[in-house]
């Protein structure tokens, strides 16, 4: 008589599970892997796009501090204060070539209503007429989308940062003489004297 441990209907089924442990473990790993990927590429193209977006916040404060007031009225301005904001990001270690566009125009601060909350947000218009007060610093960048995906279909990513700088052009003086004072107060007094 056969032993109930030694029975062949057992043996055959631990011969059939023979393996099973070692294809789940190898689809564990092909799929931490991928996710490690995933993790990885999401981190790249994160710390790209700070990049990017330190790179138009420099470009938009030079862009503010070359001037008294920002003026995009002629195409020797604008070339002027572009190549400007291209030197001063080379001075400060961005020296990689990227698409740079700048536009001149004016802001405003307007009220958005997003998900039934009012938000206030600028406005940047460059196709206005009057006086170019604003001007708004685009950057981009193309960058390979996945490392992985390079290896059987390269395709690339477009990463663009964009920041806007608002300048107003009021020019103010005073001049100011203590000859004359006029006090609007004295209304008050029986005398009905403007003049003190």
């Amino acid at each position: 008589m056969l032993s109930p441990s030694k029975s062949p209907g057992r043996f055959s089924r631990r011969s059939r599970q023979r393996g099973a442990v070692g294809i789940g473990l190898i689809l564990l790993m092909v799929s931490m892997v991928l996710f490690l990927a995933m993790a990885v590429d999401t981190g790249r193209l994160y710390m790209e796009k700070r990049k990017l977006q330190k790179q138009a916040d420099l470009a938009a404060l030079s862009l503010g501090r070359s001037a008294c007031y920002i003026d995009g009225s002629t195409e020797a301005k604008e070339q002027a204060l572009i190549t400007k904001v291209k030197d001063n990001l080379k001075a400060n270690g961005f020296t990689e070539a990227s698409n740079l566009t700048v536009e001149f125009g004016t802001a405003q601060i307007k009220t958005v209503n997003k998900g039934g909350k009012e938000w206030k947000e600028w406005d940047f218009n460059s196709a206005s007429t009057s006086v170019k007060s604003a001007s708004k610093v685009t950057i981009s960048k193309t960058v390979p989308g996945s490392l992985i995906s390079q290896l059987y279909n390269p395709n690339d990513v477009t990463l663009s940062a964009s920041a806007a700088v608002y300048k107003t052009t009021n020019v103010e003086f005073g001049v100011g003489s203590k000859l004359v004072d006029v006090n609007p107060d004295s209304f008050k007094d029986s005398n009905n004297s403007i003049l003190g």
